[in-house]
Parts: structure tokens; sequence; C-alpha cells
């Protein structure tokens, strides 16, 4: 009695076993699991480059507000001294030991020739070298009637680290007569208490400008290979 329920339970134990199988072969060809492929990993110099921009991105971004707020911004004016024009273009924050560049017009407004003396004067206080020509002088002589015209001047303000800068006003002013009536304009002009900040500039934000550029070029190719595997 006892081998025959032994015979019958072992029986019984192959029946569920070939049952299970069946079942599981019918359930994987109606419901077909695909297997997913492994991500691949990252080389290591791919690595060692993600490290590195993930550093030298929020460096260059802050670097690049930081500087930008005094590198792009510009003061232009105009000043009316019958019968002329005054015009002035000039970056509203300087560099220091960098050159920098303002450039003056002067309109005559009268059909008939007129007599302007104007020259840019710098700080008593601070060294500023401005040069058009080899002095300061803008403009002296005759303008036609209706004639413009433009000079383009240099200033550069040295710093050798022995003193501190800070931005405050620059000191410069337009200086001169137009028809024996004087003219005199002091320009809001400061400085950037850190040496060579427009280079400093231009150079964090060719920095950004390349780790953008990285990171486009390679969203387009995941985005390209994702969208080849989809076919």
């Amino acid at each position: 009695m006892w081998r025959w329920a032994q015979g019958w339970k072992k029986k019984v134990s192959v029946v569920t076993w070939r049952a299970r199988r069946g079942l599981a072969l019918f359930l994987r060809s109606v419901f077909p699991v695909r297997k997913r492929k492994a991500p691949a990993g990252l080389s290591r110099p791919q690595r060692k480059l993600a490290a590195i921009l993930s550093v030298a991105t929020p460096f260059s971004t802050i670097f690049c507000l930081f500087f930008g707020w005094y590198a792009l911004p510009r003061y232009s004016n105009r000043w009316e001294t019958p019968p002329a024009t005054i015009l002035l273009s000039s970056p509203r924050y300087f560099a220091l030991n960098e050159e920098e560049e303002i450039r003056v017009a002067v309109r005559n407004e009268n059909d008939s020739s007129i007599q302007v003396q104007l020259r840019l004067d710098g700080s008593k206080t601070a060294p500023v070298f401005i040069e058009h020509n080899g002095t300061n002088i803008i403009s002296a002589g005759e303008i036609r009637g209706g004639e413009q015209i433009e000079r383009r001047v240099k200033v550069m303000i040295p710093h050798d680290f022995s003193g501190g800068w800070t931005s405050e006003p620059l000191g410069l002013a337009l200086w001169g007569k137009v028809e024996g009536k004087t003219v005199r304009q002091s320009l809001p002009l400061s400085v950037i208490p850190v040496p060579w900040a427009r280079k400093l500039f231009g150079a964090f934000f060719t920095v950004l400008a390349a780790v953008i550029a990285w990171i486009t070029k390679e969203w387009w190719e995941v985005t390209k290979e994702a969208s080849w595997k989809a076919r």
C-alpha cells in the first residue's frame, strides 16, 4: 500500500511539472518578453570630461555674469550746442590695463562753417592716458556747413597692483568751445575693479560657449541614436 502511494505521488508530480512547463511555453508564445540591453557605460576619458564639465559649467556661468555686468553696458549721449550737436558713445565701465575706445562726433547743423575746439580731459587724481593722434584734442578748427566729423579716442587706465581701484567715477569730461560758447560735460563713466576684466569676460564666455556646444552635440547624437533604434 505504501509503495502504491509513493508511485502515485511521483506520477502526480510529473504531470504537474509538465502542465506548468506547457503553460509557460504557451504564455511566452502569446506574450513574448523582450530582453533589454544594459545601458552602455561611459568610458574613462568620458567620465573625466563629464567631471570637468560639471565644474567648468557653473564657474564659467558665474564669471560670465559677473564680468558681463561690467563689460557689456555702454554709455551714449548727445548734447545740443547750437549750431552744433555733439554725439558720444563709450563703454559704461573701463577695464584696468586695457585700451578702451570713446567715439565722439560733432555735427554742424548750419549751412555755413563754424569753429569748434573740443578736447577730452581725464581725472586729476588718477593716471589716465588719453590719445587721439598723440594728443587729447578731439577737434580744433573749422567744420563746414552740414558736415559731421568723428574721432576715435583711445583711453587706458594703468594698474600696477600697488593700490586698489574701486568702481567709482572715472573723472572724464568734454571741454571746449563751439562758436565761442563754452562746452563742459562730465561723463558718468566708471572703472571695473578687476584688471583685464574685458579679456577675462571673453575667455569665460568662450569656455561657456564651448561647453554648451559640446552638450548640444552629445544630446543630438543621443536623440538621433534613440530615434534610429525606435524604427
